[in-house]
């Protein structure tokens, strides 16, 4: 059960229990959904900073800020177990 503390709003409140309730396979799908929706985000950041980027020139940047997203989070995760 989602344990409520400080001011959230209600909705997101509500969407955090439908989220509880959602069978695994609703869960994995969404993750598919949301991993999407913030690659797409993420490459509207990009071609605001290269306007002149081509499809493929986005495309590269962004598998380039995912692999490094990757290494960042290994490095983390090495530092937490050597301390």
């Amino acid at each position: 059960m989602i344990q409520v503390r400080g001011n959230l709003d209600p909705l997101y409140i509500e969407r955090l229990r439908k989220a509880q309730n959602m069978p695994f396979a609703e869960k994995f799908l969404a993750g598919e959904e949301l991993f999407n929706t913030a690659c797409e985000w993420a490459s509207i950041g990009i071609r605001s900073d290269h306007p002149h980027a081509s499809d493929a020139e986005v495309l590269a940047l962004l598998k380039d800020r995912l692999r490094m997203a990757e290494r960042l989070e290994h490095w983390k995760q090495e530092r937490r177990r050597e301390a």
